[in-house]
């Protein structure tokens, strides 16, 4: 099983915007709400989400679903755009 911090940069950035998505779809304040709501574990919900980004086995970072802390450098060079971190900081102030 790859572990997030092993993935490429790419593949991480979906999955971290794919739950964003959830949290500003479902009107939710955090992954946590949107487990509960669904009736399932944050563990399954992301999951969840990895089955459908097409990565089946994927294990979240190391504290998940808390903010990851001190990851190593992805692999790859397409880090976010700064209109992408625009993005993620709009959807972070809407769950504070």
């Amino acid at each position: 099983m790859r572990k997030f911090e092993d993935l490429h940069i790419e593949e991480q950035n979906c999955l971290l915007i794919a739950m964003l998505g959830l949290i500003v779809v479902s009107g939710a304040r955090s992954i946590r709400d949107v487990a509960d709501d669904k009736g399932i574990t944050v563990e399954e919900l992301w999951h969840d989400v990895c089955a459908d980004a097409g990565l089946d086995a994927c294990h979240p970072w190391a504290g998940f679903p808390d903010r990851p802390q001190n990851l190593p450098e992805a692999r790859g060079n397409s880090p976010l755009t700064s209109a992408q971190l625009a993005i993620a900081a709009k959807l972070s102030r809407i769950n504070n």
